[in-house]
């Protein structure tokens, strides 16, 4: 990513995620605030942040991420969201 300055959004995806399974947070956190500033209407990228956010303890900073996703989509609900994972632990 430091040879190629246009990189594919998807690199720094997948850096978020490798970061996150590390447990790496503010790594992690750092990757999703970029994609989210490259891809502003992306309801996922913002999901994501919200998240992970939330994960790492940053309440308010996860509030306003959720505030974000209610921005680009009103009808939103995390119940729907989650019901519609393909991976989820029923606890």
């Amino acid at each position: 990513m430091r040879l190629c300055p246009l990189d594919p959004l998807w690199f720094l995806s997948t850096l978020g995620q490798v970061f996150r399974g590390l447990r790496k947070i503010e790594d992690s956190i750092d990757a999703s605030i970029e994609m989210t500033r490259r891809d502003p209407d992306n309801l996922e990228r913002h999901i994501g942040l919200a998240e992970i956010l939330g994960e790492a303890g940053r309440t308010q900073d996860a509030k306003r991420a959720a505030a974000e996703v209610l921005g680009i989509n009103p009808d939103f609900l995390i119940n729907e969201y989650i019901g519609n994972l393909s991976y989820r632990d029923p606890d």
